[in-house]
């Protein structure tokens, strides 16, 4: 994606942002723009469970980012942006852990109360 694309993308959008292969732990990431120039653009992720923009921000650089998809300005509503983001994201998580690596020892899922690896 070139830089002259993020002048359609503003502080305060809710954006979702599709990554190439292999650059991030999921290919999708939703969330609201924080900043944006013409090296990239920075969100602070969507708490899905929450229902608000909180926790980390995520930066990507533009080489990184195959498109901005779900755009939507501060003043539309976020309801419908949710479902189509929410939609997008799994659909990339989904395609991301269905696709086996051979480089990559299959993790077990966790169940309750369980602490993950490391």
């Amino acid at each position: 994606m070139t830089a002259p694309r993020a002048s359609c993308v503003l502080p305060g959008f809710a954006v979702g942002v599709a990554l190439r292969e292999e650059v991030a732990g999921l290919r999708y990431y939703a969330g609201q723009v924080q900043a944006v120039d013409s090296l990239g653009v920075r969100l602070t992720g969507v708490d899905w469970f929450v229902g608000t923009f909180t926790g980390y921000d995520f930066y990507f650089p533009w080489s990184n980012v195959l498109g901005i998809t779900a755009i939507v300005t501060p003043e539309h509503d976020l309801h419908r942006w949710s479902e189509v983001a929410a939609g997008d994201q799994n659909r990339h998580r989904v395609a991301n852990v269905d696709t086996p690596r051979p480089d990559v020892a299959p993790t077990p899922p966790l169940r309750w109360g369980e602490v993950g690896p490391g």
